[in-house]
């Protein structure tokens, strides 16, 4: 199951204390009042039990009812749902917001992408 985070103080120290196997952080950023943000609150769940990604890629969900501005703030998250990819602490891709992040096709595309090397 993905990892709730409720502070930039717990994802820095989730960042941190990560796994050297892992190459990418997805931050998923949801209001979980959202009938299709919270749709996608439960793939992402489901994507951080694949076999494909579950020891290389940490999935992290941030819910906005859960007073979490800061991670907000820091990445500038002005709609819902949106996805980020992170490494090494930087942004990698362009986020995948509204329409595009509703899209897990897209997403685990991204997803493969980044951690074999496309992008």
């Amino acid at each position: 199951m993905a990892t709730n985070v409720k502070s930039l103080a717990e994802f820095d120290e989730i960042q941190a204390h990560l796994s050297p196997k892992i190459e990418l952080i997805v931050l998923f950023f949801f209001d979980r009042f959202d009938e299709e943000s919270d749709r996608m609150r439960r793939y992402v769940d489901l994507m951080s039990e694949d076999d494909d990604f579950i020891d290389r890629v940490s999935f992290l969900k941030c819910n906005k009812e859960s007073h979490n501005l800061d991670m907000f703030e820091k990445y500038n998250i002005e709609t819902i749902p949106t996805f980020l990819f992170i490494k090494s602490n930087e942004q990698v891709a362009t986020p995948c917001t509204g329409l595009d992040a509703l899209s897990a096709a897209k997403i685990e595309a991204v997803i493969n992408d980044l951690i074999n090397g496309k992008k």
